[in-house]
C-alpha cells in the first residue's frame, strides 16, 4: 500500500501527463506550400525574396526547384531567413548543374532544422550567377505549426 505521500506524488504526476497531452493535442501540424519564388533569375547576384508565408510557426520540409529556363550549369544559391548571407541557411551552398530542362525537378537539400521557423520572408542567394541567362521557379513546403 503506497503513502498518502506517495499517492499524492502520482496524482501530481498524471495531471502533469494530462496536462502535456491536453497541449499537443491541441498543436495541428499540417503540410502546406509556404511560399514560392517564379523566375528566380540565376545570373543575378543577391538576394531575391520569395513570396510572403502565411504561417506564423512553420518548419520547411522541401524546397523543390522546376521550370528552368536558359541554363543552371554553374548555378549556386542558398535560401536564407535574411538579406546578405545573414540569417538561417535552410539551404546551404547548392548547384543546380543537374537541372538541364524545363520539366527536371531538383529537389534541394535542406540543412538540418531544429527549431520552428517564425520569419515571414525567405531569400534565395545566389552565391555564383551562371554567367549567362537562366530562371527557375522555386517552391518551399513544410510544416505549418498552428
Amino acid at each position: 500500500m503506497l503513502s498518502q505521500r506517495d499517492q499524492e506524488r502520482r496524482r501530481v504526476v498524471k495531471a502533469k501527463g494530462a496536462a502535456r497531452a491536453e497541449e499537443t493535442a491541441s498543436l495541428e501540424v499540417r503540410t502546406a506550400p509556404l511560399c514560392k519564388l517564379l523566375a528566380a533569375d540565376l545570373n543575378s547576384a543577391g538576394d531575391h525574396p520569395f513570396s510572403a508565408i502565411g504561417a506564423g510557426r512553420y518548419l520547411p520540409r522541401r524546397i523543390i526547384a522546376v521550370g528552368l529556363t536558359g541554363t543552371a550549369a554553374t548555378a549556386v544559391v542558398d535560401v536564407r531567413t535574411a538579406t546578405g548571407g545573414g540569417g538561417l541557411a535552410i539551404v546551404a551552398a547548392q548547384s543546380f548543374a543537374a537541372l538541364s530542362s524545363d520539366v527536371e525537378v531538383l529537389e534541394i537539400t535542406l540543412g538540418a532544422l531544429t527549431d520552428a521557423l517564425l520569419v515571414s520572408q525567405l531569400y534565395v542567394r545566389v552565391t555564383t550567377p551562371e554567367g549567362g541567362p537562366g530562371t527557375v521557379d522555386l517552391f518551399v513546403f513544410g510544416d505549418v505549426l498552428e
